[in-house]
């Protein structure tokens, strides 16, 4: 899917506001979804243990803070981020794979535009 400007607007905005309230996040990729307009986050921070598992927070919209679309997030840490990578942790199945994700690295989220299979 390629994704609408409006919804990359807003997930790059949500990212950033996450940046501002956890200090200790240092990495976030974008993914997004064929099959809704669903933003989700995974997000690199040392707020949370390694427990070798990806745990789903989902959020509805909250159009009157200026997010018209849900959005869902999964936390991890160093640990749990490397075994992402490796694939030695599964991302959610209607996430897509780790690789999917649209890297968005504080003040600046990459402009590349990657399609879900």
């Amino acid at each position: 899917m390629v994704h609408d400007s409006e919804i990359r607007t807003i997930a790059d905005k949500l990212v950033q506001a996450h940046y501002q309230n956890d200090r200790r996040m240092e990495k976030a990729k974008i993914f997004f979804s064929a099959e809704d307009q669903t933003i989700r986050l995974l997000e690199l921070t040392e707020a949370v243990p390694a427990d070798d598992s990806v745990s789903v927070i989902s959020f509805d919209a909250a159009p009157r803070q200026g997010i018209p679309y849900p959005s869902s997030v999964i936390l991890v840490n160093h640990e749990d981020w490397k075994r992402l990578e490796k694939g030695l942790l599964s991302m959610p199945s209607d996430w897509g794979s780790f690789s999917d994700g649209i890297d968005c690295p504080r003040n600046h989220c990459s402009r590349r535009r990657k399609a879900m299979a």
